[in-house]
């Protein structure tokens, strides 16, 4: 489980009020409801409210949030919460968070949480900006020090093994293990806390602001860097030029839409995508191409606009010039996995079939949608100056073309999504929603082949690949043609096999993977393709 501790206990001797500071009103509202909210519309399964005795039932009573005693100090308070999380719930992260820091944002949360897939602890922190005096007048370096400030969050197991309630320390930061991996987060700029009554002013100036306006400036962002870095690679002077215009045409595209709060998705590798709130549409994803990825985008449009009855999110609005999308943010958001979300990926894969959309029906279609086979033969030219194994390669690329004749070459073709797997198929509240669309036009069949070839190439150990082929087939037998599905499993693996000679830039190593399930799956010892290979 991912939980929220909000940290609520304080009196508040520093406010100077009878009723403590994260209850007193803010733009109409308490300070602590808008911590509440961010909580809540957060990706964490559970939200706990560490409070004084007197305030938990009108809590809970009002927010639906789970209610904690809190200590004599802030300490005392970490350490009922995590005695209490230990003992009656399963929670492998943990965000902490004062009550009185109404700035922060569900998708600041959410970061938060993807960070602890990496890191034991992360800190809010910010750079000390003045200077440091000493009461002995010795020189001190602010370039040895670092403000911590609230949120942080932590792999539970590793915060709960070495938390001492009793410290005089005032974060946990001191508490860790010196061998703790701890990812500093300097990014959270607006941050506030209620600590004087002249903060309330501040801070309504402030939400006020946020809720009117947002800039987006590109280069001072660390993963929006990390994608231009990326695309340098691939056309270095094109990614320039864009570069120079993308926060001009965010502030357009942020003013139309109505967005007032974002994060960059620090795992998107084409594009760049925001999770934003907009006032008109609410929570949403803008997703934005650089111009000389103009034919992915159009591909991904013209999916998105003619695949609407599948299990897409879905498209509220785009502007082609800027090679933009607006699209509808799935929430919670969390990737399926196999076999855990079975009976969802069985009935995501029935509908689609019913709601499947025929060439023959559809106009326009871009030039870029292609076949499998087709596109992997324009694929092999680049790959074929590589020099990696080329001749195994054409061998099995024209033993695909052969199986495609003869069980596809008849077969209705249709618009496909082209790339259904675990991590563009999400769960939402209407069950499980599709992103990203690479777009193929093909057999049906070919449309499980993603799902399918990743959760082997991705998530199965090597010596397991028969065993877990098996398993896979004897779930999508289910609703398919075996025989024909085995067929397309070898074809596209081919496909997946081309472009990753060239693509991956990592000494091959993707393409080593692919080779090798394509090897272990169906060539015997004297490199002869074989389609039944073993029994199915």
């Amino acid at each position: 489980m991912n939980i929220i501790c909000i940290m609520a206990g304080g009196i508040g001797n520093r406010f100077r009020s009878a009723i403590p500071k994260q209850y007193h009103f803010l733009n109409g509202r308490p300070v602590i409801e808008y911590v509440i909210e961010a909580s809540v519309k957060s990706s964490a399964d559970e939200v706990i409210v560490v409070a004084n005795k007197e305030y938990r039932d009108e809590l809970e009573n009002k927010y639906g949030v789970f209610t904690i005693e809190g200590g004599k100090k802030r300490n005392q308070s970490i350490s009922n919460a995590l005695i209490n999380i230990r003992d009656t719930m399963q929670c492998e992260k943990l965000i902490i968070i004062d009550a009185v820091c109404p700035l922060i944002s569900p998708e600041t949360l959410n970061l938060y949480f993807d960070y602890l897939d990496e890191f034991d602890a992360v800190f809010t922190a910010s750079d000390i900006t003045t200077s440091i005096g000493k009461y002995d007048g010795s020189l001190v370096n602010c370039n040895d020090y670092f403000l911590i400030q609230s949120p942080d969050a932590y792999r539970f197991n590793v915060l709960s093994s070495c938390f001492n309630a009793n410290s005089n320390t005032t974060t946990p930061f001191y508490q860790l293990e010196k061998t703790a991996k701890v990812k500093l987060y300097y990014e959270f700029k607006n941050y506030i806390k209620i600590v004087y009554p002249h903060d309330i002013a501040i801070a309504e100036v402030l939400l006020k602001e946020r809720e009117r306006y947002i800039r987006f400036a590109a280069h001072s962002d660390s993963n929006v860097l990390a994608l231009f870095t990326k695309l340098r690679l691939m056309d270095r002077k094109s990614t320039k030029l864009w570069e120079k215009k993308l926060d001009a045409d965010m502030e357009k595209l942020f003013s139309i839409w109505e967005i007032y709060e974002f994060t960059v998705n620090r795992d998107a590798y084409m594009g760049l995508v925001l999770e934003c709130g907009s006032r008109k549409y609410g929570a949403v994803i803008v997703k934005i191409y650089a111009p000389f990825l103009e034919k992915r985008y159009k591909k991904e449009l013209y999916i998105l606009k003619n695949l609407r009855n599948y299990h897409q999110c879905t498209l509220l609005d785009y502007d082609y010039d800027k090679c933009a999308m607006l699209l509808e943010r799935v929430i919670p958001g969390d990737y399926i996995e196999f076999p855990e979300d079975v009976d969802g990926i069985e009935e995501m894969f029935i509908d689609m079939e019913k709601n499947k959309a025929a060439i023959s029906t559809l106009e326009n279609i871009e030039p870029e949608i292609k076949g499998i086979l087709q596109q992997a033969e324009e694929e092999f030219q680049t790959a074929s100056k590589c020099n990696y194994h080329t001749n195994r390669v054409k061998y099995l690329l024209d033993c695909a073309k052969e199986v495609y004749e003869e069980y596809f070459t008849s077969e209705n073709k249709y618009l496909l999504h082209g790339d259904v797997y675990f991590k563009n198929a999400l769960r939402g509240k209407n069950g499980i929603k599709l992103i990203d669309p690479v777009g193929y036009q093909d057999a049906f069949i070919f449309e499980y082949m993603p799902f399918f070839t990743y959760e082997l190439i991705i998530n199965t150990d090597s010596t397991m690949y028969q065993k877990k082929f098996k398993e896979l087939l004897t779930f999508f037998a289910r609703f398919t043609d075996i025989t024909k599905f085995y067929a397309s499993v070898y074809i596209f693996l081919v496909k997946q096999l081309v472009p990753s000679i060239y693509e991956a830039n990592d000494h091959y190593k993707r393409a080593d993977r692919y080779l090798e399930l394509i090897e272990d799956l169906y060539v015997d010892n004297n490199y002869n393709f074989i389609l039944n290979k073993f029994d199915i």
